[in-house]
């Protein structure tokens, strides 16, 4: 071997060296598994806190909508907001997808019963439009998930 290609065999090999100590260590890969696993419990107990929050406020929504004191609209409402954080709760699609079907059936019931409410001169039109466009929306979320699911398989 010449001295050249000595000196370009020493270059390379140097160069692996550093590029291998200046790169992490093989603990770092743990401490990002470990943080990750941290952070993805700590997001886990934020959505349980929020989904038994919101599980709450429907149950005190239901006892005032049974006496009267408020829409049954406004217990919808609530329903849904539940079911957004129960959804994000679930650890599969499809399960998602169950929960968010349950969710455009709440929002369709929802918009009837706001449709009522304005036949009775309780609402606006303006609160059945809202009621239908979140109602739409849902369904449009839903069929998206529906497709990914399709295309995923």
């Amino acid at each position: 071997m010449s001295a050249r290609q000595k000196l370009a065999c020493y270059c390379v090999t140097g160069s692996l060296l550093l590029i291998y100590l200046a790169g992490p260590s093989g603990h770092a890969g743990e401490d990002q598994n470990k943080t990750r696993t941290v952070s993805s419990q700590r997001l886990r107990g934020l959505l349980e806190e929020r989904y038994e929050i919101l599980k709450t406020v429907v149950q005190e929504k239901n006892r005032l909508a049974d006496a009267g004191r408020i829409s049954a609209g406004e217990v919808a409402k609530a329903t849904v907001a539940m079911l957004y954080a129960e959804a994000d709760l679930r650890p599969t699609h499809s399960e998602r997808i169950e929960i968010h079907e349950k969710i455009v059936a709440t929002l369709r019931e929802c918009e009837k019963l706001i449709a009522r409410e304005t036949d009775r001169g309780l609402t606006s039109s303006a609160d059945v439009v809202r009621a239908k466009l979140a109602r739409l929306k849902a369904q449009i979320k839903l069929e998206k998930m529906k497709l990914a699911q399709q295309t995923s398989q």
